[in-house]
Parts: C-alpha cells; structure tokens; sequence
C-alpha cells in the first residue's frame, strides 16, 4: 500500500515527539500538537506560531521554536544564527501590531514595536513555515538613529482596518494584487502617480509616521522655502509622485512579494531604494528648481523598504511601511 506524502511528512515530524520522561516543558510538540495532525498551517495557526516566534524572543531561547534544520534568519538583511542579534537585546513588546498571513505559501509576517535594552524599536518578522517546521525568519529592527526617521513608540494608525475581510466581489486575485502593488514602485520611478491605483481615501504610515499627506505646518518650525519639504504639504501620495522629487531614488530593486492574503486584500512588498547621493536639486513642474531635503539623499546609501499595502475594489486604500537605512547596494539576504 502507498502512503500518501502528507501523511509521510506529518509522521516524519511526529517521530520526533520525545518521550514524556525527556520531554521539554516548552516543546513545539506539547504546545502544537494537534496543528501537527495536518501538513497545512491555516490563519490560525500562523498566527499562533507568530505569537509564539515572540514569546520566544523576549525569553531569549530559540529552542522554544520548532526551527527546521536548515533554517535561515536574517536580521536587517544580514544571515546569522538563530538566536544572535535582537534575540539577545529585545525584553518585551508592545501590545499593538499587524500580523499578515498567507496559508497557501505558510507564511505570516509581523509589524510592531518593542523594547531593546530599555529603547523603543520596531520590529518586523516573516516566518516560513513547512510540515510545522519553520524554514525562514527574516527580520528588520528599525532603530532610531541618523537617516531613520520615525515614532519610535507603540504602532499607531488605523490598525484594526488591516483584519478586515473584504466581500468576494471587492477582491482580486494573488496575480492582480501584485500587480496593482507593483505599479506604486513603478510610480516612484517613473515620478507618476496617475499610473497608481489610489483610492482617494488611501492612508500611509512609514515607520509609525503618518505620511499620507507630506508635512504638517503644525508641527515645529516652517520649512524653508523652495525646498521639497516646503511644497509636498499638503500633497496626496500621487501628487507628490508627480513632483519628481523621489528623483533622488535612482533604483528600485530585490523586488519581493513574498506574502498575499487575498481576502483581506493585502501585499506585503519588500524592495530597496537605491540612493546614490548625487542629485540635490530637481525640476519641479510649476516650481522650477527645488532643493532636496532630507537625510537619505545626501549620501550613498540603500534602504530597505519593507511595506504593505491594503487593496479593496482594486485600489489602494491604506499602506504600513518600515524604512531602514543600510549601506550602499546592500541587499535584502533573499
């Protein structure tokens, strides 16, 4: 008789349930046993397996997670061992998050904030996972710091908007959404927003920021004239696409969608801005020529974008990103 491979790679994984005389108390096995019954990991389950990722890393103890042999983890692009870098500094997080799954890959991803060595960071995390193993972690601690800009606190904005379930006739499939989202980079790139798919409703938050509209004259002191920071306020997201002044990103590339839950509408992206350090000034329609401001454009350097998108009815209607500044050219590690 033929086994089906299902069952062969679930019994795989039971087979290494130790005994109850040697068993750890915080095995995967005793925690998620019943998920082992099946070789597939719904909504919940990935969630549960996030939670658990998390619990993990404030009690500093990979060994709490069902980590698959090869397992890669990269931390802000870089590969290291399970266990080095944030998993040694991070003590808690903070209650307010975005979680994202996609059951069909087995992939969750996680936007939130934490507390590393008694300083507030955001955190990003990605699991893979394979017959209730986990393959992959990729993770970016965004750290405030020279070219980070950001609210360094618990996540703000419209958070509970990013679990609703969106009506059959509102959502588009895997291929149309990573399309759609596809077209914003290319919007940057080409300095147009009218190839963009906006709702008019559409919010943006970078790093905690709320950026949908560029500038906020309340806050602080006016910014000079003449300069970008003094004609984006007030400027939808595709206005100021067409102003050119994200002219400075010279490149937009490692273009990943590794993440798409289609009944909720949302692409989780992740691409790199290449900043070559040269371009101070552009021409700006109805302006003339404007001074760039703005730290990441006054040297080379490379930020990795880590950005998710909410797409209803075929368009764009709220946007989560972490930025984080890197070397020049780094890549993602993926």
């Amino acid at each position: 008789m033929r086994i089906p491979l299902m069952v062969v790679a679930v019994l795989a994984v039971l087979a290494s349930v130790p005994s109850p005389a040697t068993a750890q108390p915080h095995s995967y096995e005793e925690q998620f046993g019943p998920l082992l019954k099946s070789a597939d990991c719904d909504d919940g389950c990935l969630r549960k397996l996030m939670d658990q990722y998390l619990n993990a890393l404030t009690a500093h103890d990979p060994s709490r997670l069902p980590l698959a042999r090869d397992v890669r983890f990269t931390e802000n692009t870089n590969e290291m061992a399970v266990g080095d870098g944030s998993w040694q500094t991070v003590s808690s997080i903070l209650p307010h998050r975005i979680v994202i799954t996609d059951p069909m890959t087995a992939q969750v991803a996680y936007y939130g904030a934490v507390v590393e060595n008694g300083r507030m960071s955001l955190l990003y995390v990605r699991l893979q996972v394979q017959t209730g193993k986990i393959t992959q972690i990729e993770s970016a601690v965004v750290r405030e710091m020279v070219g980070n800009f950001g609210s360094y606190a618990d996540l703000q904005g419209p958070l509970a908007d990013w679990n609703e379930v969106l009506a059959p006739a509102q959502r588009r499939s895997r291929q149309e959404l990573i399309a759609l989202v596809n077209q914003y980079f290319e919007g940057i790139e080409q300095s147009n927003g009218d190839i963009v798919p906006f709702d008019p409703s559409c919010v943006r938050w970078e790093n905690n920021v709320n950026t949908s509209r560029m500038g906020n004259p309340s806050k602080g002191s006016a910014p000079a004239p003449n300069t970008t920071a003094s004609i984006l306020q007030g400027m939808t997201i595709a206005q100021t696409f067409n102003t050119h002044v994200f002219s400075y990103i010279t490149h937009i590339g490692d273009r990943r969608f590794p993440i798409v839950d289609e009944q909720r509408g949302i692409v989780l992206a992740i691409v790199t801005f290449t900043h070559p350090g040269n371009v101070h000034s552009v021409e700006v329609p109805g302006h003339g020529r404007v001074q760039l401001t703005g730290v990441t454009g006054a040297f080379p350097n490379t930020t990795e974008i880590i950005e998710s998108f909410r797409v209803k009815d075929g368009r764009i209607v709220g946007i989560y990103a972490y930025v984080n500044l890197l070397p020049y050219h780094q890549k993602t590690g993926w």
